[in-house]
This record gives structure tokens, sequence and C-alpha cells, in this order.
């Protein structure tokens, strides 16, 4: 008795099972916005079988629906776009409305934000939308869709003035003595503290603009103004002890090499170590702080030990320029 009991609760399962997937077969996604779609915008969604996907689960609940993106074969990562929100639901033209957002306090959110959003690419990227709940996975889709990474015309408009900028600093450097020790008779050379201090300007600036371009948000993490407090203070620091070594290793080189030779030099060594130090880790750490971004679509948060490694080199730059003088 109890063997047959067994055998009539399995052969249902079995049912109930083969039911579901003959109903998911029969969900598809037919038609979705023509338009480009971007973060903040909105995407429309029509389902052959909406009323199967609308049918409620065991305990008598409508699952929460949640629009996905799906990259192009050959990949199959489809990621649900957590933090969006579901506007309308019209079963007379079996149409949903989503409209894309991404809660950067939610980490599930912001892991699928990156994947689609991050990293260096065109500023249109196509995906396949589809919908579905986020324990079930998205429901059939072969509709492919244009997302406007960059949306227009600020973002277009943030770039030319970023590229501007950055171009006329670097005209600034080369033809001025924006980034130079003040005068020591009638010559003036190219300071580290200074070139440090526009060093980590430029990457906040840019990462910051970056940021607000993809996803809107408009934060500063605390690691970045004391970045700037840091290279700010190793200028001012620089400044105040008032050695400023001759320079003259660099003189009948070209501009760029004596660039650098002034940065890191003096007459009596062309490299010194206390100042190949400080370059060496502010480079380091400005190529993680700008990996950092274009991964996580946030200024990365600095560890406190990076921090110190930071404020040590920079502390034993300024005070081997005492011995300098």
């Amino acid at each position: 008795m109890i063997k047959q009991s067994g055998a009539l609760a399995g052969a249902f399962l079995l049912c109930l099972l083969v039911s579901s997937q003959a109903e998911a077969q029969q969900v598809k996604v037919t038609s979705v916005t023509k338009d480009d779609v971007r973060l903040h915008g909105d995407i429309e969604i029509v389902v052959d079988g909406l009323e199967i996907l609308l049918k409620d689960n065991p305990e008598g609940k409508k699952p929460p629906l949640l629009p996905y993106l799906c990259f192009l074969p050959p990949s199959s990562a489809c990621y649900a776009m957590k933090g969006s929100t579901l506007r309308y639901i019209s079963k007379d033209t079996a149409t949903l409305k989503f409209t894309f957002d991404r809660k950067a306090s939610d980490v599930g959110s912001r892991y699928a934000w990156n994947h689609i959003l991050g990293g260096i690419g065109p500023f249109k990227r196509m995906y396949i939308a589809s919908l579905g709940a986020e324990d079930t996975g998205p429901i059939a889709s072969d509709q492919s869709v244009t997302f406007e990474v960059y949306p227009s015309p600020w973002s277009q408009i943030a770039i030319v003035v970023l590229v501007l900028l950055v171009i006329g600093f670097l005209v600034l450097v080369f033809k001025t003595d924006i980034l130079k020790d003040p005068k020591k008779g009638n010559e003036r050379t190219y300071s580290l503290g200074r070139f440090q201090m526009a060093f980590w300007f430029l990457i906040i600036l840019g990462s910051f603009t970056y940021i607000w371009m993809v996803t809107g948000d408009l934060a500063m993490p605390e690691t970045s103004l004391i970045l700037m407090g840091i290279s700010g203070a190793t200028a001012l620091g620089a400044i105040m002890v008032k050695p400023n070594p001759k320079k003259t290793a660099g003189r009948d080189k070209p501009p760029l090499v004596s660039f650098f030779l002034e940065l890191l030099g003096n007459d009596e060594d062309p490299i010194t170590l206390h100042r190949f130090q400080m370059f060496a880790w502010t480079m380091i750490l400005g190529i993680i702080f700008v990996a950092g971004v274009f991964k996580d679509l946030a200024q990365p948060v600095l560890d406190s030990s990076l921090l110190t490694l930071m404020g040590i080199s920079s502390g034993v730059y300024v005070g081997f320029k005492v011995p300098e003088k």
C-alpha cells in the first residue's frame, strides 16, 4: 500500500514537471522596443503566453518580474536587471513596460549592471532582451535591443569637454611653468610633487565624469578626497622645504626626456631612489584606480594600508628634499 502511494506521488510530481515545462515552452518574447534603450529609460516587452507567465505560484502570489539582458551568441550570459521597476502590464496587448534602474546600494544590482555597462566598449551595445522571475531566469527570446551606454547629448558634451581639458593641460605642461618649481635664478624645473598633484586631480576628475555619464551617480568616496589631500600636501610640503636643486641633466634632451629626468633626479643623481619610489607607487596606484572604475563603475575605496603607503612615500620624498638643498 505504501509502495503504491509512493508511486502515485512520484507520477503526480512527474506530471507537474512535464506540465510546467510544456507551459514554459509556450511563453516567449515576440517583440521589444525598437528604439534605443538606456539606464533610467523604459523598455516595452510583448510576450506570447502572458497568462501563463502571470499565473499565481503555489503561495498564491504572482512572481515579481524583472527585465533581463543577455549577451549575444556565442556567450549565453544573462543578467536580471535588479533595481528596475515594472510600470504596467497590458493583458489586452500582452505588453509589459519596465524602467531600467540601478541601485548602487544593492550588491546584486551593481553586479548585473557592471557586466552590462562596465568596461571599455562602444557607445551603443547590442543585447537580447527578455524578462522573468529572478529565481527562474529569463523566458525564451530572440529579440535584440540596442542599449545606449552613454546617453546623448550630455555624455558626448562631457567627453568633448574632458578631452579638451586634458589636451589643454598637456599643452600648458610643456608651454608654461604650471608643473615647475619656483624660480631659482633664471631657471624653473619640473616638480615631482606638482606632477603627483596634477596626476590624481586628472584621474579623479576623469573617473567622476565617466561614472556620471554611464550611471548618473555623483558619489565621491572619502579615499578619493584623501588621495587628493595627500598629493596636495606633498606639493605644498615640497615648496615649503624650498631646496629646488639644480636639474641640468636633461637640459639638452628632448622635451619628454627632459621632463622625466627633472622629475626623477638632480645634478648629483640622474635618478634618485626616493623620487623614483614615489613616482612608481603613484603610477601603480593610478592604474589600479582606473581599472577599478571601469570594472565596478565606481571610484575604488582603497584600503587604509594603501593610503598609508602613499603617505609614507610622499613623506619620504619631502624629507629627502632637505639634504638635496
